[in-house]
C-alpha cells in the first residue's frame, strides 16, 4: 500500500440517503488500512452509527495530494473485533 495512505487521516463517508432522499455525509478519521479494507471508528449510537447499522452500504472519499486526485471507494461497512 502506498505510504501516503498512511499519512492521509481524514476522509468523508457517505453513509446513505435520508428517508426523504437527501444524502448524509460525515467526516471520519482513518485509523488503519490493510488488504482487508479501511478502518474507522464511530459511535454506534450516533446518527452516523445508526445510519450505517440500518444500511451498511457506504462510500468513502479522500484527496490524494501527490497525484492531485480525489479517491472514491464504495463498499460495505462491517464491525471489527475490538477485543484484541
Amino acid at each position: 500500500l502506498h505510504k501516503e495512505y498512511r499519512r492521509q487521516r481524514q476522509m468523508c463517508i457517505r453513509d446513505r440517503a435520508t428517508s426523504d432522499g437527501r444524502p448524509s455525509v460525515r467526516m471520519v478519521l482513518l485509523k488503519d488500512l490493510s488488504s482487508d479494507g479501511f478502518v474507522f471508528y464511530s459511535n454506534e449510537n450516533s446518527k452516523k452509527g445508526e445510519s450505517i447499522n440500518s444500511n451498511s452500504n457506504v462510500a468513502l472519499n479522500f484527496y490524494w495530494k501527490t497525484i492531485h486526485k480525489q479517491i472514491r471507494i464504495e463498499g460495505l461497512a462491517k464491525k471489527i473485533d475490538t477485543s484484541n
